[in-house]
């Protein structure tokens, strides 16, 4: 298996991870603030890097998010943050 997941994405078993990496589009699974918390294959090949250099940080950072740099927060904290597609999406789809 080759998705990398936290332990609460990896319960639900084997078939998640192999539906995911079998996907070639880049997938990144991300929390409310759209901190990276697992990837598929194609994204790994994507990042390029260990998945603890990854996990955990912010998509803008990784991404190297134009607007990542305007705050020393980093991602989703400048002022042009709260306008992001991105940052709007996944809070959206969490609010349901």
């Amino acid at each position: 298996m080759s998705l990398f997941m936290p332990q609460r994405l990896s319960e639900m078993g084997d078939l998640v991870a192999t539906v995911l990496d079998a996907i070639p589009s880049y997938i990144l699974v991300v929390d409310e603030d759209v901190q990276i918390i697992g990837f598929n294959l194609a994204a790994s090949l994507l990042l390029g890097e260990s998945p603890e250099l990854v996990l955990h940080r912010r998509a803008g950072d990784i991404l190297h998010c134009l607007q990542a740099t305007e705050a020393a927060e980093g991602c989703g904290r400048g002022e042009f943050c709260k306008d992001c597609p991105v940052r709007n999406s996944v809070y959206e789809s969490f609010r349901g």
